[in-house]
């Protein structure tokens, strides 16, 4: 009975062998990839962000594991490395994605259960980080393997339309399990607030559930061959050939004094306005939608630009106006919590969330137009281990230090004094994160230096590029007010709305996409 038990196993696992694919197989796992989408960004949004800083807080975590939390995303890219290994040796990449996955998911399941381990604020954080870290090396071997083997089954002129597809559909989902989420918390608090806890364990059992729907849909895409081609180069040498090219080396340099600049002090921005502004979890949910909606509504213009000039006339844009966004926190608080603060941290959000669309976009189109054909696969791993670990330090650092700095101020005080009476009053107080505030500005723009260095055709002055993306901006807000219109046109002459217009969608791509 064991062996036929077994036998039956594998042989639904044989089932995942590569094989060769129709464009019927494409049509039919495309709806599979995009549900993968959806499942995976559930999984994520309930089970990391605000959910898992609060998590952390509850059960003791300090700034260092809040830090070190937040570059375990990073510091699992490292997986990729000995993932490009296996898939070069087995050429069975489902599988690899398929059986790290599985060994993965269940770690929501063990950070959950730590809630109900005998308090201990030294060893429960770090466990959690355990689970975490070991989620983040799966996930992140998954994620590698995925995208390869979709490279190789979708048709080139589909994947534009998939990816855009896939995100936006990961974005609703953002949107909607982020509201769910801090809905489930804020009733768990208000009426049984003596549990509170428990919202944030189910919130853990939700993201196991949509991690194991993820698992299955993967299981319903099949995967093409990889084409074997005689390369005699060891390992080794592939991972050292990027950085002897001087131009790909620069871009690498910018990119991780980028990334550890951002991360230094980003991953406690959820921290600054639980414990130190006392903003409720809710509004925090709240901001880190407002970012990621307007990324996604600028995302296509910053694409434009990108396409019509060069991709670093983006970054030389988007790059201050995140530093920029970064130096409004100061003034947050002065040195107190203010009737602008809420006000400003839109205002700060917003510009985040376009900043990170322009520079994540740009990036990730830099690297790919500078790794060269038939060996970007290589190039992009050794990039991304060393972003990785750049970004994974920065919080780490950030973290460790922010205690140092706790009961240090700088302040600038303004006197007026006369004969017979004088007073003084504070215009700017530095404490606590605004030092790391202001480093991390301070490095963001060091970092254009070495992106100066980077060579890429089609470079133009930062006014031109700028020029062109306000007035794209202002054609697609009149556009959209100008649908809207229509809309309400349509709807007070016929007294029902009946039809959807979607402009971009032709008849071809629904047919493509098995609509």
């Amino acid at each position: 009975m064991g062996r036929s038990l077994f036998g039956k196993i594998k042989g639904l696992w044989d089932r995942n062998d590569p094989r060769e694919i129709t464009a019927t197989d494409v049509k039919d796992a495309v709806p599979y990839m995009l549900g993968d989408g959806v499942a995976f960004q559930t999984m994520e949004s309930f089970a990391s962000g605000p959910f898992l800083v609060a998590y952390a807080l509850i059960l003791g975590a300090n700034n260092l594991i809040i830090g070190v939390l937040a570059a375990l995303p990073f510091l699992g890219n490292i997986a990729q490395i000995p993932t490009s290994y296996l898939i070069e040796k087995i050429r069975k990449r489902k599988k690899i994605a398929l059986t790290v996955s599985l060994f993965g998911r269940p770690m929501f399941l063990l950070a959950a259960g730590l809630a109900f381990l005998k308090p201990d604020p030294v060893l429960l954080p770090w466990l959690l980080v355990v689970c975490y870290f070991i989620r983040y090396l799966c996930d992140s071997a998954a994620t590698y393997t995925f995208y390869s083997w979709v490279r190789d089954l979708l048709p080139t002129k589909l994947q534009p339309q998939y990816y855009a597809k896939r995100m936006k559909y990961m974005t609703f989902a953002v949107v909607i399990c982020s509201l769910v989420g801090a809905s489930i918390i804020d009733i768990w608090e208000k009426y049984w607030p003596e549990s509170g806890v428990l919202s944030h364990i189910l919130l853990l059992v939700f993201a196991f559930i949509a991690g194991m729907t993820s698992v299955y849909f993967l299981s319903r895409v099949p995967e093409p061959q990889i084409q074997v081609t005689p390369d005699t180069i060891s390992f080794l040498k592939k991972l050292t050939e990027p950085f002897k090219v001087p131009n790909f080396r620069r871009l690498m340099t910018f990119l991780g004094i980028w990334n550890f600049s951002v991360n230094l002090v980003a991953p406690f921005f959820t921290v600054v306005m639980i414990q130190v502004m006392d903003i409720p979890l809710t509004t925090v949910v709240l901001l880190t939608i407002l970012s990621q909606v307007s990324g996604l509504f600028i995302i296509s213009i910053w694409g434009a630009v990108a396409e019509r000039f060069s991709n670093k006339s983006v970054l030389f844009l988007a790059v201050p106006v995140y530093m920029f966004a970064v130096f409004l926190w100061l003034f947050t608080r002065m040195p107190e919590t203010h009737a602008l603060t809420l006000p400003l941290l839109v205002f700060i959000y917003l510009l985040i969330g376009v900043a990170t669309a322009g520079v994540n976009i740009a990036t990730n189109n830099l690297t790919l137009k500078l790794a060269p054909k038939g060996r970007a696969t290589r190039y992009i791993s050794v990039n991304n281990f060393i972003t990785a670990i750049c970004a994974g330090t920065a919080p780490i650092i950030g973290g460790g230090c922010a205690d140092y700095f706790k009961n240090i101020e700088l302040s600038l005080i303004v006197q007026w004094k006369t004969a017979s009476e004088s007073f003084a009053f504070r215009t700017l107080s530095i404490t606590y994160w605004d030092f790391f505030f202001i480093f991390t500005v301070f490095v963001g723009l060091i970092s254009l230096l070495f992106l100066s260095q980077v060579k890429e055709q089609g470079e133009v002055k930062e006014a031109t590029a700028l020029q062109d993306f306000l007035s794209r901006t202002r054609r697609s807000i009149s556009q959209l007010g100008l649908l809207s219109a229509s809309r309400l046109r349509l709807k007070d002459s016929s007294g029902v709305s009946t039809v959807t217009i979607e402009p971009d969608t032709t008849e071809e791509e629904h047919a493509g996409w098995g609509s």
